[in-house]
């Protein structure tokens, strides 16, 4: 398995994603260093394994997850409690039968 450079790396999420996706050498640099990219240290470079297309679509597949997850929670805080049928708020207020 050949491992690349951190400018290689780049280059690979630059054709894969496009100019916009934020994947340049100094933020892959810092992502190494957080452990979010798959690489390992080689005589003091960085090198990244060569699957990062799997990587990328596990990395989108969490973030699809996760924002559907705050979503629905986001939903259910705004959601108003059910109301029975036939009961309107200002009867609900004076606590009066529909």
């Amino acid at each position: 398995m050949t491992f690349l450079t951190l400018t290689q790396a780049a280059a690979r999420l630059k054709d894969l994603l496009g100019d916009d996706a934020g994947y340049s050498r100094p933020n892959l640099s810092a992502m190494c260093q957080r452990g979010e990219l798959p690489a390992t240290k080689v005589k003091g470079q960085w090198r990244v394994r060569p699957d990062l297309d799997v990587w990328l679509q596990e990395k989108m597949t969490k973030e699809v997850a996760e924002r559907q997850r705050r979503t629905a929670l986001a939903l259910a805080r705004k959601t108003p409690p059910a109301r029975p049928a036939g009961v309107s708020n200002l009867n609900r207020r004076y606590g009066r039968p529909a």
